[in-house]
């Protein structure tokens, strides 16, 4: 049951686009009140593409031959 309650509260990344735009318009319809939530999704899709970053770098890393193996 906890995990099943886990998996509806994480946010895909078209969600969190969602959500990251919807906070951008309450800020600047009703002021910086809401920036901390803001700023909270702003460093979440920071840390994703990071992670996005990271990933493909060590894909690449592991396409490449080792020494020993040649």
């Amino acid at each position: 049951m906890e995990r099943e309650l886990m998996k509806e509260s994480i946010l895909d990344n078209d969600k969190l686009e969602q959500a990251y735009i919807i906070m951008s318009r309450i800020i600047r319809d009703h002021g910086s009140k809401y920036l901390l939530v803001f700023q909270r999704l702003h460093e979440e899709k920071l840390t994703r593409k990071q992670q996005q970053n990271l990933t493909q770098i060590a894909l690449q890393a592991a396409a490449k031959p080792l020494e020993c193996e040649m």
